[in-house]
């Protein structure tokens, strides 16, 4: 039976004999584009047919049906190319790729020798190695190979505007619609605590009450989803007798050919989007959308990898309801009211908007390209593009001026994210790249540790696999454990095992062993879980986390970040540790980065992989509450704290300094600071600076600081400095010649014969006088002259004193006093003070 796309034949051909080589075919689902269009061009066109396919499963089973229409076996005349996995000849025809192959073809072999065409099909799904693809092909086709043909095909995208991009002889192809009818229903959730599986159950049961005969697809946003509407639809009576299959990417080969393969009974297929374009699923009569898919996206400002549920496009809507029409008449009901639709983008924003670049940037960097001098529908932002850059320098892959180096080049080879070809690399060289390959396969493939069934097997589950040094080890355990029991559904159920992802992990990493085994040295230290830990640490730098403290799930993430350890990963969360998946979360209304696959580190490998990036320092404090100079230590990787504690100061220097401080900003009161120690330090400046010939220094503030500081060594706490003795620090200032100088220089006392005990000189430099005050019955008879100032250079200043302590005069010459001055202040002084003079 001919398809839609066979009446475009004969104009395309016409188009390809007039040397058009630029088409823009839009096709409806079911019209045949995906496996006639390359038939029909391999009949005109010389030289190989690429056809890019986005996802795995559909390249594959695409290249199945075409081989087999053409009587051949899958290889022959028409085969596939994905990630790890080939099989085709040098003589096949048509070869079906995904993305990131064909990249890897235009980038190895711009001139795409012995390639006639390329077919880029579903391109409305715009994914960001079918863009990079399109570009690299695009400038091929400008620059190097005019005679290649290049299709842009879909069922839903903007034709016009792809033809506008390709530029003038672009042509135009479009086919009829849908090759059988398909009725639209809506049965949107009734009422918010209505699960949508629930939902999606119903509504099967209704229709396979009203209708005999068709199968079932059934579109949710992942796993999860999937998990639970095939519990739901197993409920319902109509589901006796027929297989309930699941579909999504994470599945193994086996199970995915078995979900798209024709069936005795009736079939229920639940999916991922991954069935909403390409496979077609023979029987498939009946569509049921969730309206929903996963949608990743990538938080460049904080490196976070967020999945999102989201409202699919009016593209997807219109893809997945063509579902239902492939191979007969049918129906497509939509769980969401039709007004809804108003709010539906028509087009799933484009992956080179909302994803990392870092491995395409890599790959074009290594082949001598700019992603800004490719052709791209749409262009990255400067910012997301040096945040990718900056991944790829702290991976070492570029230098500081963002050109590939030598491990750049290599991590490049390796047909996968540019981190685990890091930690592959980085394994190998340590000896433990069969444990890191594990460690990536189980990130590659998805979730395996699920629910088990009660607490008694999860206790079972633990006793079984023992202890293990990190999550990823755990994980890589528990799909040993599966494997030695042949991945029995039984017993994994009973485990919570995902069978077909553990089994899958052993293929995965079968290939990321074999792409670097025959490099692989030595075991480097004897201890393969740190060297594991180091492997780990040399890719994922910039998700070492620090837990804040034993008591919460929060974490500190390089690049001051907060997220918190997921529940189920705690037991790994060590003080320090590398999460090798941090992802965007809604918890309890609060958006969260959750911290997963956690393997757990030492400051000392991270100081040993990135000493430049690793630093101590200490940050020294008075505390008010104990009274004592604490010392806070940080030990530090690049921007975060790895670990803090507090104590004494490693250095007294700076202990001694903050007391310093305070007691010169008067928050610390010494208890012994009085008349005396303000009496020497004023006799030294007097000194020092009306005799410099001394040789004696000022005691300026400076000065202070400096003795003060000596005071405070070796002392910690507030009131050993409060109570410290003085005097002795500032008499340190001085040699013991220059202490005996300053005792004949300025004498501290002067020795009056009519007083008791000596009085205290003193010296005020302001006004450049060193006085003696005392009462004047004290200095009768007194030869001022006896009292020896800069030895002899400065006469004393005599402040003389009332029998109440006030002074009446101020002299320097107590001979000339008694004979002029004193005679009117002894008569006044007599009146007040009769008892103080005899007559």
């Amino acid at each position: 039976m001919d398809l839609p796309i066979e009446k475009i034949k004969d104009k395309l051909f016409c188009a390809l004999e007039g040397g058009a080589r630029k088409f823009v075919v839009r096709a409806p689902t079911g019209s045949g584009k995906s496996t006639r269009l390359p038939m029909m061009l391999a009949e005109k066109i010389e030289g190989r047919i690429l056809v890019l396919q986005p996802r795995r499963v559909a390249a594959r089973l695409l290249a199945k049906y075409v081989a087999k229409s053409a009587g051949s076996s899958a290889g022959g005349f028409a085969g596939w190319h994905i990630r790890m996995e080939k099989n085709y000849s040098p003589e096949t025809k048509i070869v079906f790729v995904t993305e990131g192959v064909l990249a890897r073809m235009v980038l190895s072999d711009p001139d795409l020798k012995g390639v006639g065409a390329v077919v880029f099909d579903e391109f409305h799904e715009r994914n960001l190695f079918s863009d990079i693809s399109f570009a690299l092909v695009l400038k091929s086709v400008l620059s190097r190979r005019k005679d290649l043909a290049v299709f842009v095909c879909s069922a839903s995208f903007d034709a016009d505007e792809i033809l506008k991009f390709l530029g003038g002889g672009a042509v135009s192809l479009e086919c009829e619609s849908r090759l059988y009818p398909v009725d639209i229903e809506y049965a949107p959730l009734r009422g918010q605590t209505e699960k949508i599986w629930d939902r999606a159950a119903l509504e099967f049961e209704r229709l396979a009450r009203e209708n005999p005969s068709g199968d079932f697809l059934i579109f949710m946003p992942g796993s999860y989803e999937i998990s639970r509407t095939i519990s739901a639809i197993l409920k319902m009576p109509s589901s006796r007798g027929m297989e309930v299959l699941p579909l999504h990417g994470s599945l193994s080969g086996a199970m995915q050919d078995r979900a798209v393969a024709k069936s005795e009974r009736r079939k229920v297929v639940v999916a991922t989007n991954i069935a909403e374009t390409s496979l077609t699923i023979d029987g498939v009569k009946f569509v049921i959308d969730s309206g929903f898919a996963r949608v990743a996206r990538y938080d460049f400002s904080r490196g976070v990898n967020t999945l999102y549920v989201e409202r699919i496009s009016h593209a997807s809507a219109v893809q997945r309801a063509g579902r239902a029409g492939r191979t007969s008449a049918g129906i497509a009901v939509r769980l969401w009211r039709k007004n809804e639709e108003s709010d539906f983008s028509p087009y799933l924003l484009p992956e080179i908007l909302r994803l990392d670049l870092s491995q395409i940037l890599l790959w074009l960097k290594v082949a001598g390209l700019e992603i800004s001098a490719l052709p791209l529908l749409d262009a990255p932002s400067e910012e997301k593009m040096a945040a990718a850059l900056e991944i790829l320098k702290e991976l070492g892959a570029v230098d500081e001026f963002f050109n590939a180096t030598p491990l750049g080049v290599k991590i490049s080879r390796l047909p996968t994210e540019v981190r685990y070809g890091r930690m592959l690399i980085e394994a190998a060289s340590r000896g433990v790249l069969k444990d890191a390959a594990m460690f990536a396969a189980v990130m590659d493939v998805g979730r395996v540790k699920m629910d088990a069934v009660n607490e008694r097997s999860e206790f079972e589950l633990y006793e079984m696999l023992g202890e293990c040094a990190s999550e990823l080890g755990e994980i890589s355990e528990i799909c040993r454990l599966a494997r030695s029991r042949n991945f029995d559904e039984t017993f994994c159920k009973t485990y919570g095992i995902h069978a077909a992802n553990a089994r899958r992990v052993f293929e995965v990493s079968r290939d990321f062993f074999n792409l670097l085994k025959g490099e692989e040295k030595s075991l480097a230290s004897g201890d393969l879980n740190v060297e594991l830990a180091k492997s780990v640490l040399s890719a994922f730098s910039d998700r070492v986390c620090a837990r804040l403290n034993e008591g919460t799930l929060a974490c500190a993430i390089s690049g001051g970040r907060r997220g918190e350890v997921r529940r189920s990963s705690k037991k790994y969360a060590s003080k320090i540790f590398a999460a090798l998946e941090l992802a965007e979360q809604n918890v309890g209304g609060r958006v969260s980065i959750m911290a997963s696959g956690i393997v757990p580190l030492k400051k000392e490998w991270i100081a040993e992989l990135f000493p430049n990036d690793f630093s101590e320092v200490e940050s020294v404090s008075f505390d008010e509450n104990s009274k004592r100079v604490a010392a806070l230590k940080l030990v530090k990787f690049r921007d975060m704290v790895l670990e803090k504690s507090s104590g004494a100061p490693s250095s007294p220097d700076v202990c001694a300094k903050i007391f310093c401080d305070m007691i010169l900003e008067g928050k610390l009161v010494l208890k012994n600071w009085s008349e005396a120690e303000e009496n020497f330090i004023d006799r030294v400046n007097f000194v020092s600076e009306l005799c410099p010939e001394s040789g004696i220094a000022k005691i300026d503030e400076e000065a202070k600081r400096m003795i003060f500081e000596q005071m405070c060594l070796a002392k910690n706490s507030y009131s050993e400095i409060r109570n410290a003795d003085v005097l002795p620090f500032l008499k340190d200032w001085l040699s013991f010649e220059q202490a005996a100088m300053l005792d004949y220089l300025a004498p501290e006392f002067a020795n009056l014969p009519l007083r008791r005990k000596p009085v205290k000189i003193r010296y005020e430099l302001p006004l450049k006088r060193a006085v003696v005050s005392a009462k004047f019955s004290e200095l009768y008879d007194f030869d001022g002259r006896k009292i020896k100032i800069l030895d002899g250079k400065m006469p004393a200043t005599f402040e003389i004193l009332a029998p109440n302590g006030r002074p009446v005069q101020i002299t320097q010459n107590l001979e000339e006093f008694w004979k002029t001055s004193w005679l009117g202040i002894k008569k006044e002084l007599k009146a007040r003070y009769p008892k103080h003079f005899k007559d």
